[in-house]
């Protein structure tokens, strides 16, 4: 009964963290760590996981294969901030970011930006930024071997800029982070 216990645990533990062991019996993490990446949950809107938006920030124009939601980010002069942080599993250097983006600014002026920003013990780095303007259809961004460290943490950043006399609006959708 104990080792039943046990082998219970030990398989709940390796599915909430979506670590197996390959053949040669190294840890392998095969899932995405960002929670809620497509700003839905049965086909209902939501902003769970992400920071600074509500869900007046959901757009219905999203890119093929993206579901019915997508994040929105209009703005002018100030800067909006989406954001979300996720613990990293176990060291690598091949995780890979992934997501679709759309920007639409007046006049050609503005931008939005993704970044990811780490934190490693006391110091941090931006690991990913990646700065767009006028791209006006969906737009697949993805950036592969990137290399973090078990217990890292990663900030994803997405922001969205325009100028006092200029508005844009960037749409984002399917964020994904992971092996």
């Amino acid at each position: 009964m104990k080792n039943y216990i046990y082998k219970i645990l030990i398989l709940s533990l390796i599915t909430t963290f979506g670590c197996t062991k390959n053949n040669s019996g190294e840890k392998e993490w095969t899932g995405n760590l960002v929670t809620n990446g497509s700003f839905e949950d049965i086909n209902q809107n939501t902003i769970v996981g992400w920071e600074n938006v509500d869900t007046t920030n959901i757009s219905h124009d999203v890119p093929e294969g993206g579901g019915n939601n997508s994040l929105l980010l209009y703005t002018g002069d100030i800067e909006i901030i989406a954001s979300q942080s996720v613990m990293v599993p176990m060291t690598s250097n091949d995780y890979s970011f992934s997501c679709y983006v759309k920007e639409n600014s007046s006049e050609g002026f503005g931008s939005v930006t993704l970044q990811l920003m780490v934190q490693r013990g006391g110091n941090s780095y931006i690991a990913l930024e990646k700065e767009m303007t006028g791209t006006f259809d969906w737009t697949y961004v993805e950036e592969d071997s990137l290399n973090f460290n078990e217990g890292d943490t990663v900030n994803i950043i997405i922001k969205a800029l325009g100028d006092k006399d200029h508005s844009v609006e960037g749409k984002f959708d399917l964020v994904q982070l992971g092996r």
